[in-house]
């Protein structure tokens, strides 16, 4: 008895170290994603990127991110004129110029090959390579950084309160974010599998997401009020609620 005793004691103590070395990592993942929040810039080498395009100002930390959000844009207005004929309005000179010719070079053949959600797929992650380029691929370092936090916390939800830390990690994200990530996890595959995607879903990271901003309800298709929405659920449900 002793002895099972000594070893229950030893499980317990070992367990112990574990759970604290996963919340220390944790919380220095975290200061990291603020790190690299902070020194994100877009254009990053603003001499090389005005020489493709009409812009002249560049974007730094949260700005940064809010301009991408605004180039991503242009993907719904394409997809929808595309799929739905919707009128389509002149391109804005600058950054969205240079996706534009991005998506022109190559969509008229892929969009014979593709599917309605792959073609919108495309789409997006030809956008998120070229802002990925422009910011010296700091965008990679941001999504990895957050892809390491949820598998850390996911692989070791037995052993912590993982909605405590989700909850802390929300906290730390701005809405814009959010959106950055929603369509980048929807996109980025790992040897063919969206592992990404699979963790924001079985975490449920999105409970924070104001989702009415995002899909619409198929049977709106059309109206004007989802003009520039994207009419099909691109995660589960389980992405936006939590246990």
């Amino acid at each position: 008895y002793l002895i099972w005793l000594q070893l229950q004691t030893m499980k317990k103590h070992d367990l112990e170290v574990e759970t604290e070395r996963v919340i220390s990592h944790f919380f220095i993942l975290l200061d990291k994603h603020r790190t690299i929040v902070n020194n994100l810039k877009y254009p990053f080498n603003k001499k090389s990127f005005q020489m493709q395009t009409q812009t002249k100002q560049s974007y730094e930390g949260y700005a940064a991110i809010n301009k991408c959000i605004n180039i991503l844009q242009i993907i719904f207005i394409l997809h929808n004129y595309i799929n739905y004929k919707y009128s389509i309005p002149k391109y804005p000179r600058g950054e969205f110029e240079l996706i534009r010719k991005l998506i022109n070079t190559y969509s008229s053949i892929l969009k014979k090959q593709m599917t309605h959600i792959q073609y919108f797929e495309y789409l997006l992650d030809i956008t998120f390579k070229e802002l990925d380029n422009h910011t010296l691929y700091c965008f990679g370092q941001y999504f990895h950084n957050i892809y390491a936090i949820l598998k850390l916390l996911n692989d070791n939800k037995n052993n912590i309160n993982i909605e405590e830390y989700m909850r802390t990690l929300r906290a730390e994200f701005i809405q814009d974010e959010f959106l950055l990530i929603y369509y980048y996890a929807f996109t980025y595959k790992d040897n063919g599998e969206k592992k990404f995607k699979k963790l924001i879903e079985e975490t449920g990271f999105f409970h924070n997401l104001h989702k009415e901003k995002l899909d619409c309800d198929p049977d709106t298709i059309g109206s004007e009020e989802h003009k520039n929405g994207i009419p099909f659920e691109l995660y589960a449900p389980s992405a936006f609620n939590h246990d």
